[in-house]
């Protein structure tokens, strides 16, 4: 769990976790125990097929990126600068990433590789799902196997806010 608007890096790690590998929550619910992140960066790491396999809270993604806020604004985002480069998923569902307010989210040069130890149970049928997010890129990236998903759903993010990389073969999931 990261919430420090400090300098993260998240590399050279191996990741067998039941729920979200990694989660960026941030309270401005009820709590505010937690803040918004400012500067991130996720590379170099393996995210193997236990990922993901128990439906914990905040459980959207291998990767969540995820803030409880009322009333959610895409003019005033939560989370900034998140950088997912040089990693290597197994995912045996759909869900690799899930962000919500985020405002400069890169997920460049992951390879994404299936698995079929576990079978799929997941409510969220997509492999990207970006919630009232701005300045979303993607590009590099390589799906091998039979990936499940290859779609972006998009909720209240306006597609010219998602530069995708047409070489990736990724649809937009209406």
């Amino acid at each position: 769990m990261i919430s420090t608007p400090g300098k993260v890096i998240i590399e050279n790690n191996i990741f067998e976790s039941s729920g979200s590998a990694i989660l960026i929550p941030g309270d401005a619910n009820g709590w505010y125990e937690s803040g918004a992140v400012k500067d991130v960066t996720i590379r170099n790491n393996i995210f193997s097929d236990p990922c993901l396999t128990s439906m914990y809270q905040f459980c959207e993604g291998i990767i969540s990126i995820d803030p409880e806020i009322p009333k959610p604004d895409i003019s005033k985002p939560f989370h900034r600068n998140i950088r997912i480069a040089n990693n290597t998923f197994h995912p045996f569902d759909y869900p690799v990433l899930y962000a919500k307010s985020t405002e400069g989210l890169y997920f460049n040069n992951n390879t994404i590789i299936r698995s079929t130890r576990f079978q799929p149970f997941h409510y969220r049928k997509y492999m990207f799902s970006f919630e009232y997010c701005k300045k979303v890129e993607m590009a590099n990236n390589s799906l091998q196997g039979d990936v499940l998903g290859k779609n972006i759903k998009l909720v209240s993010t306006p597609k010219p806010e998602v530069n995708v990389d047409k070489k990736q073969h990724l649809v937009f999931a209406e």
